[in-house]
């Protein structure tokens, strides 16, 4: 079976398969980069409620960056190349942002909200990707493989 799942899953075409492991590192990243972000919130703050209030603002920011951002560039067409190098910009500031201003719970919910709305502004790409490079025969196998 698991042999089979592989020759299905070379003769997926190549932007499907980078779809694929895309969606397996960010992850395995995001697993690792919350937990790490979380444990060290908690350390800055000594405070449980600082901590929901950062996650808080780090899912909304999220929910902004995936429905306002995804109608923004729906109405105006934008490029999901471009929506990627904004996002991952946004993202990468975020962290450039927390390496000198990680002190304060001010600070640190301004880097929950940059590095949210990136996170959101990047799942508009992939879902776009998706339903683009997706089609009927193959969107449950691509399914099963990215929840793998």
């Amino acid at each position: 079976m698991l042999k089979q799942t592989l020759q299905k899953f070379k003769k997926l075409p190549t932007t499907t398969q980078s779809m694929i492991y895309l969606s397996w590192i960010y992850e395995f990243i995001q697993v690792i980069t919350s937990t790490f972000l979380g444990a060290f919130v908690f350390i800055q703050t000594n405070s449980i409620a600082a901590l929901c209030i950062y996650l808080l603002i780090f899912y909304l920011a999220c929910m902004i960056g995936f429905c306002v951002w995804g109608y923004t560039v729906s109405q105006l067409k934008m490029s999901m190349k471009w929506n990627y190098f904004k996002a991952f910009f946004i993202y990468f500031l975020s962290f450039i942002f927390l390496l000198f201003y990680h002190t304060g719970l001010q600070n640190l919910l301004i880097f929950s909200f940059l590095n949210g709305l990136a996170l959101g502004m990047f799942w508009v790409g992939v879902h776009s990707f998706e339903m683009i490079h997706t089609h009927k025969n193959n969107r449950d196998f691509y399914s099963s493989m990215v929840s793998a």
